[in-house]
């Protein structure tokens, strides 16, 4: 993100029109929070929310201070958020529940991940990642891109493994992405991305 872009913001009240425009509702303006989970900004709508059906889980009604709008999926017992690029709070609920299980599957069985960033940090393995790396973690896209922003990353749409090592003290959801990344990549290597991690197993 460059300098001068931060006077190219929409206005507050232009984004808060736009997040109420879609669930005409109270003009009180403490209906709308600010959030910052996961290094994203962004302001949700406290009276456009759903519930789950098990009651757990509610996904508000957000939009970013670029004026993307999503679903912030909220968790208060586990203190888990998610935020999804979805038609519809029923859909970014289920997308939220897939990454949370799958970054606690990969929490409790660790090996393979640990092995991961001892060879990436010997630098015996590299591979690529991409923003869409971090839709099946808990970071998310959004989370991810704000990471990569804050680090001075913000130009590039595709990196490398071994940039993302710096970041995981700041932010260890990034080793998340970088394993799914591996994983992906593993699946359907490409000719021209160095491949070689399976031979650690």
């Amino acid at each position: 993100m460059s300098f001068l872009s931060f006077f190219h913001k929409p206005a507050l009240t232009d984004l808060l029109s736009c997040l109420g425009a879609e669930h005409p509702g109270s003009d009180q303006p403490e209906r709308f929070q600010f959030d910052l989970s996961h290094g994203v900004q962004s302001w949700y709508d406290t009276e456009h929310t759903a519930r789950s059906g098990f009651g757990t889980l509610t996904a508000s009604r957000a939009i970013t201070m670029s004026g993307v709008l999503f679903w912030r999926v909220c968790d208060p017992n586990r203190g888990l958020v998610y935020q999804a690029q979805a038609e519809d709070p029923n859909t970014a609920m289920d997308m939220a529940l897939r990454a949370w299980d799958a970054a606690r599957q990969l929490r409790d069985a660790p090996a393979a991940l640990h092995r991961l960033i001892a060879e990436l940090r010997r630098g015996h393995v590299d591979f690529r990642v991409e923003l869409s790396d971090a839709l099946a973690t808990p970071l998310s896209i959004f989370g991810f891109r704000a990471l990569l922003d804050a680090s001075g990353l913000s130009d590039l749409s595709r990196i490398s493994a071994q940039s993302l090592l710096r970041l995981i003290k700041s932010e260890p959801l990034v080793m998340h992405v970088m394993h799914a990344a591996w994983a992906r990549q593993q699946a359907a290597p490409a000719p021209d991305e160095p491949v070689g991690y399976e031979a650690m197993c």
